[in-house]
């Protein structure tokens, strides 16, 4: 008995050990990553004493950073510069490699804009990032882009959580090691597991979590009056860089309601904030694209109203507020659409390039 179970142990050591070696050698052959090491996600992150950044040069899977830590490519000193501050929407997350938002809106605007010379979109936005940190890397980052426009397109549901969104500390320790099978055995659990089994054991773990920290029933006045001092701080800096900012409202798949077939969905946003009660995100999202409405009239800057522009529904959001590539193409051309004419009446007539 003791041997037959020995062999099993044994074989299935042989078996977690192949299957981790045929994941590195895959990651290796695949993307160059290092067969040895770690190679997650958070390769693309470096600490500081503002959290964490995106970390200069660095790759994982589609995600390419360039020397300055921004997702793209390098400055281009020919063209003029457009900076995206945000959060994983605009860093980029289920769309295909270069069809996140800022690429697909750089193609377009130097489609509508073709005399009137060329325009780089920066992106800025890192997975994670609040608002209230992007706020606080702004003069850097402006001094290096030094852009022609801001666009604010800021992830509204971190400021659930104010206190703790803005709390700088020591980084954590780095991970030494992860198994690379991992990320694969948790895909193909989220593709294959039926989505009732997935709702139910998210609604567990939100339901585990409350009671720890306080509960909302909306967006709370005083954390949507800290967002409207964080967007006019984002205002005056860009402007003193001698930047336009350019409000972008916060689109999400439901607009303003959520069918019953998409409830599923709900309960996956809901797990990431369980603090707010599940009704309600709708009302928080409206509640805080209105502060941006009233600081963007207040301050006399251009707002592109996304939120009520941007069409709802799975073929345009991956999950509640992530684009598809169907999605980050519609949402890219809404902001072209009402950036082009400011563009094209302050920029000098460039003849078009002959072909």
């Amino acid at each position: 008995m003791l041997r037959v179970l020995f062999k099993a142990v044994l074989w299935s050591v042989i078996a977690v050990l192949t299957l981790e070696i045929c994941a590195r050698v895959d990651d290796w052959i695949s993307y160059g990553a290092p067969p040895l090491g770690l190679y997650d996600n958070s390769v693309l992150g470096a600490f500081d004493k503002l959290g964490q950044h995106g970390k200069p040069n660095s790759h994982y899977l589609k995600w390419k950073l360039n020397s300055l830590g921004f997702r793209g490519p390098e400055l281009d000193p020919s063209a003029t510069r457009i900076l995206c501050i945000g959060s994983s929407e605009t860093f980029g997350q289920y769309e295909s490699e270069g069809h996140e938002w800022p690429r697909e809106l750089e193609r377009v605007l130097n489609e509508k804009t073709s005399t009137a010379g060329k325009y780089q979109i920066v992106n800025a936005g890192f997975a994670g990032e609040t608002f209230p940190t992007s706020v606080l890397r702004m003069p850097a980052r402006l001094a290096l882009v030094k852009p022609k426009a801001v666009l604010l397109y800021p992830s509204l549901a971190h400021y659930l959580s104010v206190p703790a969104v803005r709390k700088t500390g020591p980084p954590p320790p780095p991970a030494k090691f992860r198994w690379r099978m991992q990320g694969r055995i948790e895909t193909a659990l989220k593709n294959d597991l039926p989505m009732w089994l997935q709702t139910w054991l998210r609604q567990r773990d939100i339901d585990s979590s409350q009671g720890k920290t306080p509960m909302f029933d909306s967006m709370p006045l005083e954390y949507q009056n800290e967002f409207a001092k964080d967007l006019e701080t984002a205002i005056a800096l860009s402007k003193d860089a001698g930047a336009e900012p350019v409000l972008i409202t916060h689109a999400n798949r439901f607009k303003d309601r959520v069918d019953p077939s998409e409830h599923f969905m709900l309960v996956s946003w809901h797990k990431f904030y369980p603090m707010l009660r599940e009704d309600a995100f709708l009302s928080m999202e409206a509640a805080m694209n209105d502060v941006m409405r009233r600081v963007a009239r207040e301050q006399g800057v251009p707002l592109i109203d996304a939120a009520r522009a941007m069409p709802s529904g799975p073929r345009y959001f991956q999950d509640f507020v992530h684009f598809t590539d169907k999605g980050s193409a519609a949402f890219s051309e809404i902001v072209a659409d009402k950036l082009t004419p400011q563009l094209i009446a302050q920029a000098p007539i460039v003849p078009a390039p002959s072909r």
